[in-house]
C-alpha cells in the first residue's frame, strides 16, 4: 500500500510530510526546468559578430512559477537569513542527459527570488542533482534556513534522532512545510 497521492486543482497545495531538517520543500511535478545557458545566432562569420538570443520558454517558467508560488504565498516567506539549499530535477534521458547543471540553477533561483527568497545571495550552500525518470519531468526545492546563534542546534544532524528533532523544532515554533505546486 503507497501513499496516495491527492488530487489538486491549479495554485492549490497539499502538505504531504515534515522533515525536521528542510523549512520548506516546494513540489513542481510534470514541470521541467529550461536552462538559462546563452544562446547566440552568427551574424557574420568574418567579423566574428553574433546576436543573442532571446529565451522565452526561461521567461514563460520563470512567471509560470512565480505565478503558482503567489497563489498561495506561505506567512514566513520570503526567507532572509543565510540558506542551505537543494534541489533535485528529474526527467527523460534526452531531457536531463546533456544539460549542465549550473545552468538549472540561475532559473530555478530567479524563479524564486523575492517571493520564497528574499535573494539568491544568502544562499551560502547548494547541492544540486538530476535523475532520470522516465515517466514524468519535474523538481524539488528543499530549503533550510542556517541558525545564527552561535550554539544553535542544527536540525537534522543525526538521522536517527528524526522525531525528537521535530517534536523539539516545533516545540521551538519552528516551521516545516512540504508543498506541491
Amino acid at each position: 500500500m503507497g501513499i496516495k497521492k491527492p488530487k489538486l486543482n491549479e495554485g492549490e497545495t497539499a502538505t504531504y510530510s515534515a522533515n525536521p531538517y528542510y523549512d520548506q520543500v516546494l513540489l513542481f511535478a510534470d514541470t521541467k526546468v529550461p536552462t538559462s545557458q546563452d544562446k547566440y545566432k552568427l551574424i557574420d562569420a568574418d567579423k566574428q559578430l553574433y546576436e543573442k538570443l532571446s529565451k522565452p520558454n526561461v521567461d514563460n517558467f520563470r512567471e509560470e512559477i512565480r505565478k503558482r508560488l503567489t497563489k498561495n504565498p506561505k506567512p514566513w516567506w520570503p526567507f532572509v537569513g543565510k540558506l542551505y539549499v537543494d534541489i533535485n530535477i528529474g526527467g527523460p534521458k534526452n531531457y536531463i542527459e546533456f544539460k549542465d547543471l549550473d545552468n538549472y540553477l540561475k532559473t530555478v533561483f530567479d524563479a524564486i527570488k523575492g517571493i520564497v527568497i528574499k535573494d539568491d545571495h544568502q544562499i551560502v550552500r547548494v547541492t544540486i542533482d538530476k535523475q532520470e525518470n522516465q515517466f514524468t519531468s519535474g523538481f524539488t526545492i528543499a530549503i533550510h534556513e542556517v541558525q545564527q546563534e552561535a550554539n544553535a542546534y542544527i536540525y537534522g544532524q543525526d538521522v536517527h534522532n528524526w522525531e525528537n528533532d521535530r517534536q523539539l523544532k516545533i516545540s521551538r515554533g519552528g516551521i516545516c512545510s512540504m508543498d506541491a505546486y
